[in-house]
């Protein structure tokens, strides 16, 4: 006999059905917390698939994280072998865990002195992400996009004002991207 385990979208926090355990899929902290203290939940097993890089939520809980450490490293060492020197993070939303996670990384990192200057946020404007980039494009010798949305966006951008000189690496691989050059 086979076992069948619901699959339930949980667009709110109104969990109708239940079964031994809950998949939370998110990138946005609070929501994730709220979704772990909800009162349906206390009965279940949630699993977070989530780039947070460590436990800081509340309860007992499973999760399945990617290694964000490692990426961050590959891509900075990456332009380090190709002789660059002063890498931007472009793109960070502060709302998203992913985000978050590919910040601290980037910010913790032993290849390059970086600072908070250096990261770039899309708080929802990805066009003012842009112009506080623009203005100080001239520091940067290579970009790490933290999707595929703000590297499409910083391409489009920067073949709009002629500039084809910097490299850009992108946390990616999405539909997005792919239809964005397709094969």
């Amino acid at each position: 006999k086979r076992n069948i385990t619901p699959v339930v979208s949980l667009n709110t926090l109104d969990i109708k059905e239940q079964g031994s355990f809950l998949v939370l899929v998110g990138s946005n902290p609070l929501w994730i917390k709220n979704a772990l203290l909800n009162e349906k939940v206390k009965n279940l097993h949630p699993v977070i698939l989530s780039s947070q890089p460590y436990r800081s939520l509340p309860g007992i809980y499973s999760y399945v994280t990617s290694d964000n450490k490692g990426s961050m490293n590959y891509l900075l060492n990456y332009f380090k072998n190709n002789n660059k020197s002063k890498p931007a993070l472009y793109g960070v939303n502060s709302n998203s865990l992913p985000n978050i996670a590919r910040k601290e990384r980037f910010l913790g990192n032993s290849i390059f002195a970086v600072t908070e200057q250096d990261i770039f946020y899309n708080d929802g404007s990805i066009d003012q992400c842009f112009l506080s980039f623009e203005k100080q494009i001239n520091k940067y010798d290579c970009v790490i996009c933290v999707n595929d949305f703000a590297a499409i966006h910083l391409i489009k951008q920067l073949e709009r004002k002629g500039i084809e000189n910097i490299p850009i690496a992108s946390y990616g691989g999405t539909l997005l991207s792919a239809n964005f050059y397709p094969n």
